[in-house]
């Protein structure tokens, strides 16, 4: 799509500022805030976490998670110690190396706090990357 004639991208300066900004900010501790404003300005988003996880894949089980970083609205974030982390299914037989998943899950923890999320998963050998973006159901889009 060529967005230099669609009428919903401008040629804001803000945004290839903010866009510089999250790409300066790689590997940084600032990375995650960032990439929440960025996206937040875009589309509404309490939180986002990020991580990798290591696949046992002759298992079909999480050998390890790295958490990476997150931002935003706290969350309860995944452990090798759950075995049925609701993700894993998905991630295990990708046959594309990105994955896009949509969920509304109820949190039990805390019901007035259940949200949407969205996760975006690359895929690479035994290892998957995940971005997962928060939004509390209270908020439409």
């Amino acid at each position: 799509m060529n967005t230099a004639q669609h009428p919903e991208y401008s040629s804001d300066p803000r945004f290839y500022q903010q866009l510089a900004q999250l790409v300066s900010s790689t590997g940084c501790a600032t990375f995650a805030g960032h990439m929440l404003q960025l996206v937040d300005a875009l589309v509404p988003i309490h939180g986002l976490g990020l991580s990798e996880w290591t696949l046992d894949l002759r298992q079909s089980s999480i050998s390890r998670i790295n958490l990476l970083g997150g931002a935003g609205l706290q969350y309860d974030p995944p452990t090798t110690e759950a075995p049925h982390h609701p993700l894993l299914p998905s991630i295990l037989h990708m046959q594309d190396p990105l994955l896009v998943q949509l969920k509304t899950p109820l949190s039990k923890q805390h019901p007035q706090r259940n949200t949407h999320q969205c996760n975006l998963v690359s895929s690479q050998g035994d290892r998957r990357r995940i971005i997962c973006f928060y939004r509390l159901t209270a908020l439409r889009a």
